[in-house]
C-alpha cells in the first residue's frame, strides 16, 4: 500500500514538474523563434511600401553585398515578380538566387504575407518572411540564416532537460524521505 501510495504521489508530482519545465521551454523557444523574424518583418514590409510608392525593385536591393545563404547571418532580400523569377536579390546558395517552396507565392496572393521557416537545401534553414507588393506584381521576400538560433534552442533543451531530471531526482529523493 505504501508503495502504490508513493507511485501516485510520485507521478502526480512528476506530471507537474513535466508540465512546468515544457511550459518554459515552450515558451522561450517560441519567443527564441519568433524574435529571429523581426528584421525580416521590418525589411519585407519597408521594401513593400517602397514598390508602392514607386521605387525602382532593383534600386532596394544591395547586390554589391551579396549574402551566401549557407554561411552568414546577415539579412538578406529577394525581391521576385509575379511569375516568381528573381528581379533582385542580396542572396545566393551554391550559386544562384534560392526560390521559395512551390505553393508560397500563392499563398502570399491570397493572404498578403507567409512568414515560414524554409530550408533550401539540407542544413540550411532559413527564417523568412515573404509579402506582396502593388497587387501582387512583386513578392519580397526577406530572411537570415537561424543557425545561431538554432544553437541556442539546443542549449535551452539541455538546460530544461537538466532541470526537469534534476527536479525529479529532488521530488524521489523528498518522498523518500517522507516514508522514513
Amino acid at each position: 500500500m505504501r508503495l502504490i501510495l508513493f507511485l501516485i504521489r510520485w507521478g502526480l508530482l512528476a506530471a507537474l514538474i513535466s508540465g512546468i519545465f515544457l511550459t518554459i521551454y515552450a515558451t522561450v523557444q517560441q519567443n527564441y523563434r519568433q524574435t529571429l523574424n523581426d528584421p525580416q518583418i521590418q525589411m519585407a514590409e519597408d521594401a513593400a511600401r517602397a514598390i508602392e510608392t514607386g521605387a525602382d525593385p532593383v534600386s532596394l536591393v544591395d547586390t554589391a553585398s551579396v549574402v551566401d545563404v549557407s554561411q552568414s547571418l546577415k539579412p538578406f532580400l529577394i525581391i521576385y515578380n509575379p511569375g516568381g523569377n528573381v528581379a533582385a536579390a542580396s542572396a545566393i546558395l551554391d550559386g544562384a538566387t534560392p526560390k521559395p517552396p512551390d505553393g508560397v507565392f500563392e499563398y502570399v496572393k491570397n493572404y498578403g504575407e507567409d512568414r515560414i521557416t524554409w530550408e533550401p537545401r539540407g542544413g540550411v534553414r532559413i527564417a523568412s518572411v515573404i509579402t506582396s507588393a502593388k497587387n501582387n506584381a512583386y513578392f519580397i521576400l526577406a530572411g537570415r540564416n537561424m543557425r545561431e538560433v538554432e544553437a541556442r534552442e539546443r542549449h535551452l533543451s539541455w538546460m530544461i532537460l537538466l532541470g526537469w531530471l534534476g527536479s525529479l531526482f529532488v521530488v524521489t529523493l523528498f518522498l523518500i524521505a517522507m516514508q522514513l
